[in-house]
This record gives C-alpha cells, sequence and structure tokens, in this order.
C-alpha cells in the first residue's frame, strides 16, 4: 500500500513560494512606480531643457543677428520651464522628506530615494540658471540675470535655511501632550533646535565611503554662495544708486 504522505508537499513549502511569488510581485510592481516616477521628472524637467539647448545651437549656427536673439530668448523661455519644474520637485521632496523624519519609522530607502532626487534637482537647478544668466548678459539684460540670480537664492533657501524644528526626543514629544507634564518647566523652557533640509538629511542618510558627509558640504557651499550673492548684488544696487544721482 503506497503511503500518499511521501507523495504530499509539506504545507510550509507551498506557503514558502506563495510569499516568494507575493514578493516577487510586490517588486515588480515597485520598480514599474520608481520607473513611472523618474520617466515623470524626466519629461516635466530634462525635455524642455533638451529643447532649449537645440535653441541655443540654433542661435550659435545662425547668420543673422535677429535670428539668434530670438534664439536665445526662446532658449531662456524653455529654461524657465525646467526650473520651475525643479522648484516644485524641491518643495515636494522637502516636504516628504520632513514627513518621513518626523515619524518614530520610516524606510532608509525611500528616504535615501527623495534625498538623490533633492541633491540632482539643486545639481541640474545650478546648471540651468548659469546657463540663463550667460544668456541674460549675452543679450545685455543684466536686470533679468540680477532677478534670475535673486530667484535661485530664493530656491537654495528652501534646503539650506535653518527653518525646520528638529525633534530629536520622541518621549518627550509625547510627554508634552500629558495635560500635567506639558505645563512643567522642563517641557517649557527646552526649546526645539531648527537645522535646514540639508542638514536634517546629513543627519539621517546612510552614507557610503564615497559620499561621506555629501549633504553638509553641499549645504555649506550654498550658505557661503548666498554670503557672497549678498554682496556682490548689495554691491550692484549701490552702482546703479550712484549712476543714478549722476
Amino acid at each position: 500500500m503506497t503511503n500518499n504522505n511521501e507523495n504530499q508537499v509539506p504545507s510550509d513549502l507551498i506557503a514558502q513560494a506563495q510569499l516568494k511569488q507575493i514578493y516577487n510581485l510586490l517588486l515588480d510592481i515597485k520598480e514599474n512606480q520608481d520607473y513611472q516616477i523618474r520617466w515623470e521628472r524626466n519629461n516635466s524637467i530634462l525635455a524642455p531643457f533638451y529643447s532649449a539647448r537645440t535653441k541655443v545651437i540654433e542661435a550659435n549656427n545662425s547668420k543673422y543677428f535677429r535670428e539668434k536673439v530670438k534664439s536665445l530668448k526662446d532658449a531662456n523661455t524653455l529654461f524657465e520651464e525646467s526650473v520651475s519644474a525643479i522648484k516644485s520637485d524641491i518643495i515636494s521632496n522637502r516636504d516628504e522628506i520632513i514627513k518621513k523624519i518626523s515619524q518614530p519609522t520610516y524606510r532608509q530607502a525611500s528616504l535615501q530615494t527623495h534625498a538623490d532626487f533633492l541633491l540632482q534637482d539643486i545639481e541640474i537647478m545650478t546648471k540651468i540658471v548659469g546657463m540663463q544668466i550667460y544668456i541674460d548678459l549675452t543679450l545685455n539684460n543684466e536686470e533679468m540675470a540680477h532677478d534670475r540670480l535673486l530667484s535661485f537664492e530664493g530656491s537654495m533657501e528652501l534646503v539650506s535655511k535653518q527653518d525646520i524644528p528638529y525633534k530629536t526626543n520622541y518621549l518627550k514629544e509625547l510627554a508634552k501632550k500629558l495635560l500635567y507634564v506639558k505645563k512643567s518647566k522642563w517641557i517649557k523652557n527646552n526649546s526645539i533646535p531648527k537645522v535646514s533640509l540639508l542638514e536634517l538629511i546629513h543627519n539621517h542618510y546612510s552614507y557610503s565611503k564615497n559620499n561621506i558627509d555629501l549633504f553638509i558640504n553641499v549645504n555649506t557651499k550654498l550658505i557661503e554662495f548666498h554670503q557672497d550673492s549678498n554682496v556682490n548684488l548689495s554691491n550692484t544696487e549701490t552702482a546703479k544708486i550712484e549712476t543714478e544721482k549722476k
């Protein structure tokens, strides 16, 4: 007589195989979502950038002055589409990073994805605005170049200005919700420090040996740039006033 148990697959192996299938399905869904996110980013940011680059090439190749000027103006308009998309992306990633880190637990991989997107945004915006200012100066439009620089500084303040409350002690935050505890002096007098978005990322980012302190270094560079720009812009305004007086 045949023992049926010998032909049966153990139930735990079946369950394990099913879990493996579910895991692979979830992994496939995640990869599709990641692709969709990257496609949307590239479409909104890079598409107008490449169109603008074509206009710059057309300006360079044209023999006629008016055509050159028109192509350069068209290029700056297209560059501005990319800049607007990047600004929106910076704000979205900023909000998402703050939300994740404010939670007691979060997925490190998700935080790193948004942080990396933010770093890409800063890099691309810096290059594009630099090109825009170069075109403005080529067209003798110093006022527009000045305004673009101010706008760029405003965007960079979203990541470098110390305006985010950094809650390091979740037990203390929970204690504040208790009626009798929240009136205590140690709760009232203990102010919450504020950090910039890049400092916040630095405190939670999982660095590799090749990019140690990357975000805090970018933060320092942006602060230095802001200080230098303020001096230069101040000198420009003074020069304008002196010129007007003469």
